[in-house]
């Protein structure tokens, strides 16, 4: 049983190489210097990410095929070291590879990671140290990329080393001398193309100051709308986005051409919004402004966000992102804690409480030494004297008023 456990897994071991031949693998060296070294870093990767298939040229199968034979003379290496430590081995455990007979292969990049001083004799074009990266991450292909600056400008260089070959070529040696972001962006991209069987493809870029634009072009949709790659042909472009009308555009691509054009989406028109509400307040709409209620929206834009805030009431959001015919605003008194409160309200209320018995004492005490027609111009005296409890009994009640409604939500602790 153990001996057919153990021949399953070398079995195992031995024909998965001709289950992943349809990969080619290649590695990825990136060196990059000066002040945009970071950036031409990420930007490299997210580009090479845009590549995912390569043709199966005679040269590729070759490439692949003699990758996996590497594969099975580590095989026997090992065969060997385990012969050489006593170990017996079941013979003819070792299975012939089958030619590879795909049309295309899919790319799989391998990020190189190793001291400096081997980057550094790798981008000097030491055959033998890319022999050596290659032979341990087993690739077929290795791709050695530097930007380096001189003087005011950045120099972008491409090496292609070759396994099978044993050759390291130079592909693409450049001047950046514009700094613009999108441009680079070209030089990169059309290097990478050259490089991968996309040399005749056409470029597109589209700009557009329509939110969350979506582009579907022959009902395939892309994400990202800089500089996307499509064959020569007539191609059909259809552009949506939330709240805005769509649009259709029919554009043929010729070889290698670079088209770059704006699309911004005309926005629907929705019904009117009638806004109310019970209090009087004046909210915050976002597309707006502040607005006093009731207020009927007009011109909609969707989406929008009502804000309000009131003292004595908790503050309030209204996202609306589908067409209603009105919205009503309704708040909720803050829950207070009796400290918090009371105090404020109920000294106001006994301020003026006690203001109130002063003034109408003191009227009731002048009414009672000083008669009313006794002496000349007391009658104007007793009405001043009216007038002020009046008010001050108003004042009063007021307060208990306001006391009672600040008060009637609060919890006691």
């Amino acid at each position: 049983m153990k001996k057919i456990i153990f021949l399953s897994i070398l079995l195992l071991v031995l024909v998965y190489p001709l289950f992943s031949a349809n990969t080619y693998r290649i590695g990825v060296l990136i060196s990059s210097t000066g002040d945009l070294g970071g950036e031409y870093s990420s930007l490299t990767r997210s580009l090479l990410e845009r590549f995912n298939s390569l043709e199966a040229t005679p040269q590729r199968v070759e490439e692949i095929e003699f990758r996996l034979m590497q594969i099975e003379t580590r095989e026997k290496a090992k065969t060997v070291d385990k012969t050489l430590n006593g170990k017996k081995l079941e013979e003819n455990t070792l299975l012939p590879l089958s030619s590879v007979k795909e049309q295309s292969f899919a790319i799989e990049f391998e990020y190189i990671q190793q001291s400096q001083e081997i980057i550094n004799k790798a981008l000097q074009n030491d055959t033998l140290i890319l022999q050596h990266l290659a032979f341990l991450d087993n690739l077929d292909s290795i791709l050695v990329i530097s930007f380096s600056k001189i003087d005011t400008f950045d120099r972008f260089v491409v090496n292609w080393y070759s396994a099978y070959l044993h050759e390291c070529n130079t592909v693409d040696d450049q001047l950046i001398t514009d700094t613009n972001k999108k441009e680079i962006k070209k030089i990169i991209l059309r290097s990478f193309m050259n490089l991968f069987d996309k040399s005749e493809y056409s470029l597109v870029s589209i700009s557009s100051n329509t939110p969350s634009l979506s582009v579907n072009v022959d009902t395939v949709q892309y994400d990202n709308k800089d500089l996307l790659m499509f064959e020569s042909g007539l191609k059909e472009f259809s552009f949506t986005a939330p709240y805005h009308k769509s649009m259709n555009k029919e554009i043929d691509l010729k070889k290698n051409e670079i088209i770059e054009f704006e699309i911004n989406l005309e926005k629907e028109e929705f019904t009117p919004i009638l806004i109310s509400s019970a209090l009087h307040i004046s909210p915050t709409i976002s597309t707006l402004g502040v607005v006093s209620l009731p207020y009927i929206y007009s011109s909609v834009s969707l989406p929008f966000i009502i804000t309000q805030e009131q003292n004595g009431y908790t503050s309030k959001q209204i996202v609306v992102d589908s067409p209603l015919d009105s919205i009503d605003i309704s708040l909720k008194r803050e829950q207070f804690g009796y400290k918090n409160i009371v105090p404020e309200v109920q000294n106001a209320f006994y301020a003026s409480l006690v203001r109130s018995v002063i003034v109408s004492g003191t009227s009731i005490i002048f009414a009672s030494i000083f008669p009313k027609g006794e002496i000349d111009g007391i009658d104007t005296i007793h009405s001043f004297f009216n007038g002020v409890t009046l008010v001050s009994s108003i004042e009063t009640i007021y307060r208990l008023f306001d006391y009672y409604e600040k008060t009637k939500y609060s919890t006691i602790k």
